[in-house]
């Protein structure tokens, strides 16, 4: 696993784009209670079933902000992904999204 190979227990991890958690739930069990996993996730919707699936799986060495990461500190209109057609929350897309609701998302 490629994960396991980069990161290790007491590590210090970020996951850019975090979705629904999949990953800062795998990254959180790799660094251990020593170590800490900052995840970002600018949709609200989607940062809420990330903290979800953070809180359920009882993680408590997770920092995660609903913000996107940039190298300008800025505010940027984007549309938010669709959510309603998709059975694999994972899947869900910020581009190509066609009528859903516009998110003002904070980059920082």
């Amino acid at each position: 696993d490629v994960l396991r190979y980069l990161v290790k227990e007491g590590d210090c991890a970020i996951e850019v784009g975090s979705n629904i958690g999949a990953y800062t739930v795998l990254l959180s069990d790799i660094v251990g209670e020593r170590g800490l996993v900052y995840a970002f996730e600018p949709f609200r919707k989607i940062f809420q079933i990330m903290n979800a699936n953070v809180a359920l799986q009882g993680y408590g060495n997770v920092v995660s902000r609903q913000v996107g990461i940039s190298n300008r500190r800025e505010f940027v209109t984007v549309r938010a992904p669709g959510m309603k057609e998709f059975t694999n929350l994972g899947a869900a897309r910020v581009f190509f999204q066609q009528n859903e609701d516009v998110a003002h998302v904070p980059f920082e």
